[in-house]
Parts: C-alpha cells; structure tokens; sequence
C-alpha cells in the first residue's frame, strides 16, 4: 500500500522536524544561560521560513492522489488535473493564511512586550519551545496511529 508507506515516511519526517526544532530551542535556552551572544537577526529571518516550508511541503495530499486516480479510471485525466490544481491552490491559500495569522499573532505579542527585551526573549524561546513539542507530538500520534 503505497499511500499508507508515504503517509508514515511523511509523518516520521514531521516528527524529525519537530525534533530538530525542539534541539534548535533546547540549544537556544543553553546557548543563551552560558552568556553567548543570541543569533543574528539575518539568520533568524532565514531559518524560521525554511522550517516552515520543510514542515508544510513534506506532507503528501492524498486527496489529490485519490481524485486524480478516481479521474484517471474514469478517463478523464484532465478534469483530475483540473481538480488536484484546485485542491492543491486551495490547501496553499488555507496553510499561507495560517501561517500568516501565527506570525502577525507572534508579532503582536512581541511588541507587547518590546519595553521589556529580557521578557520578550524569554517569551519567543517558550512559544518555540512549545511549538517544537506540539509539531513533534503531532508527528508522532499520526505516525503510531497509522502503524
């Protein structure tokens, strides 16, 4: 079964990423306790976004699996790609606006707290701490309920 063998590859790769993020932050609170200088604004910018399109882009859309193969038994392959472009446009435009919402939330938040730097770092390090458990979690029951 190819789809379930995809689906689990999938979920193991989310529960990596979960996991390298939650090292990343872990290393963030010991780098920072030891007096180190935090990462550069430049880098910051850089790896948040990559993290973000390894953990949207590396989950497969069975659905448009199932129509295109449904379309293609039906001999009608250019309706299924009709549908999967839409399904997939849809899907982009739905996770591009969440993570739209978290990011400005984020930033909201942040300025909140801007009079207060040692807060607001502290703050930003435990939502990704919390962010990290919740994407490695997340892997994880999807992965063990699909074994």
């Amino acid at each position: 079964n190819v789809t379930r063998i995809t689906q689990l590859i999938s979920f193991g790769l989310i529960t990596c990423l979960g996991l390298a993020i939650f090292i990343h932050s872990i290393y963030g609170w010991i780098k920072k306790a030891n007096g180190d200088q935090d990462l550069s604004n430049k880098q910051k910018r850089f790896m948040n976004p990559v993290l973000t399109s390894l953990a949207v882009g590396i989950i497969p859309c069975p659905g448009v699996v199932m129509v295109m193969l449904f379309a293609l038994s039906m001999d009608m392959s250019g309706l299924g790609i009709i549908m999967g472009l839409t399904i997939s446009l849809g899907m982009g435009l739905t996770i591009t606006c969440v993570v739209l919402l978290g990011l400005s939330g984020k930033a909201i938040s942040l300025s909140m707290a801007s009079g207060k730097h040692r807060f607001s770092m502290i703050f930003e390090r435990l939502i990704e701490t919390i962010a990290a458990l919740a994407v490695t979690s997340l892997g994880a029951v999807f992965f063990y309920a699909n074994l």
